[in-house]
């Protein structure tokens, strides 16, 4: 089990190192969702000021970017239709919209320039060679989802201990720090 600490309580110092998972970088880019994220929200922004205020690194990896394309996405449908796509058809027929898909692709790029601003941004390497072998593992271990295991690999390739994360699955992972504002795995 990994050691989960609360990300609003913690201090930080410069030689401290934090991967940040994609559901923390959007919610600091992007932010978006129901009202009553607004206090998680707010406890990675200030994670974020802090954490900078204290010269530690903050790294993102590129699969971040990929994930936040398709939540940017879904969630563009949401807004231009009034709820989310019921068929693979409905996001396809959305795609081809000129006007919707330029305003999803400046979203997105304005949204990883802000992460490219206060992050370090690596594992481009992490698509090259035998992916499966590295992430199967992971994937079956720890009962991780999609990009998961690739935030993970990560990690353990820069040797950072501490993941920055909203979801609860990286509580499962063997020799990992979480840094959450979630309640439930506190």
């Amino acid at each position: 089990m990994a050691q989960c600490l609360d990300v609003r309580r913690e201090r930080f110092v410069a030689s401290d190192r934090f991967l940040l998972d994609s559901n923390v970088v959007l919610d600091l880019v992007a932010p978006f969702g129901r009202p009553n994220e607004r206090a998680r929200r707010e406890a990675y922004s200030d994670f974020l000021t802090r954490a900078r205020r204290a010269g530690a690194e903050l790294t993102v990896s590129v699969l971040s970017f990929f994930e936040i394309a398709g939540v940017l996405e879904r969630a563009r449908f949401e807004d231009a239709r009034g709820a989310p796509p019921t068929s693979r058809a409905d996001l396809k027929a959305f795609r081809a919209d000129a006007a919707a898909r330029k305003q999803f692709v400046r979203e997105l790029r304005s949204a990883w320039s802000n992460v490219v601003g206060f992050a370090t941004i690596a594992g481009g390497e992490l698509l090259a060679g035998d992916v499966a072998s590295r992430y199967l593992p992971l994937l079956d271990a720890a009962s991780l989802d999609g990009y998961d295991p690739g935030l993970v690999a990560e990690s353990s390739r820069l040797r950072i201990r501490t993941i920055v994360t909203h979801d609860a699955d990286f509580a499962r992972v063997p020799n990992l720090i979480v840094l959450t504002a979630n309640d439930k795995i506190l």
